[in-house]
């Protein structure tokens, strides 16, 4: 008997039950005149809780493109007392509402594919033991696309009282429509600094589809350049979408300052 007395219609046992085991109980009733002859029902109970929520739920830059989201996660804090079988993922975009993207996961690591690339996701996991499913993690909101590719290494070349700088096609937008380049010249010091004047492709749409810029010789002759006559003119370019910026290109250049 595990036991008796009990007024109530609910009970709690403060037994020292072992984690992760099937017990049966049975209720038995009893009045003025003694116990009942029978037993209700047996129900059969694990000793154990569903898990506890995942944790870091997070985007695998590594392997985050073009339709495709990367996700990791870690184990709950608590198994609920019952080893995590294996784990649940949801996704929604928008403002629509989850649905099961995918179950029966035994690592902590996902790849959704097939997505629409450019597209914001948003994703939760959830784990699963022999209780049941667990608390949902956090949300994380995922974009399909990843930085863009590394541009062509520029080259420089001289037009009249100008050099221009141009690095041909452009690179792989990582699935997110490139949205300008980052153009960094060689200074005397071997330091590199952007000309915000005339090779800004943050806020030029001639430069982002052109892919070149052009600049006075006379702007890199004088400060923060500070190129002396007959020294090279070297530049690299970054490439930018709405996920971040690409690796840089190699140092390029070619025209020699008059």
């Amino acid at each position: 008997m595990l036991a008796e007395g009990i007024t109530a219609l609910s009970y709690s046992t403060t037994a020292t039950l072992t984690a992760d085991t099937v017990y049966k109980f049975k209720v038995q009733s009893r009045n003025a005149f003694g116990l009942s002859t029978s037993y209700s029902n047996e129900v059969s109970i694990r000793a154990a809780s569903v898990p506890t929520a995942p944790q870091t739920l997070a985007n695998n830059a590594a392997v985050t493109a073009s339709g495709t989201v990367g996700l990791t996660w870690s184990a709950p804090s608590s198994n609920g007392g019952s080893a995590v079988i294996d784990y649940q993922i949801s996704s929604k975009s928008g403002n629509g509402a989850f649905s099961v993207l995918a179950s029966g996961i035994s690592t902590t690591s996902y790849t959704a594919s097939s997505l629409t690339a450019d597209v914001v996701y948003t994703f939760k996991v959830t784990a699963r033991n022999l209780v049941g499913l667990g608390t949902d993690s956090s949300e994380v909101a995922i974009r399909a696309a990843a930085v863009p590719s590394t541009p062509n290494t520029p080259t420089t070349s001289i037009s009249g009282s100008n050099v221009v700088i141009s690095w041909g096609n452009a690179p792989s937008n990582g699935g997110s429509a490139l949205t300008g380049y980052k153009i960094y010249i060689k200074q005397s010091n071997n330091s590199y600094s952007i000309d915000s004047t005339n090779c800004d492709g943050m806020t030029s749409a001639t430069i982002l589809s052109d892919r070149s810029c052009t600049i006075p010789t006379s702007t890199l002759s004088a400060s923060p350049f500070s190129l002396s006559s007959s020294a090279s003119v070297t530049a690299y370019v970054i490439a930018v979408n709405v996920v971040g910026d690409s690796s840089a290109s190699s140092d390029g250049n070619g025209a020699t300052m008059p």
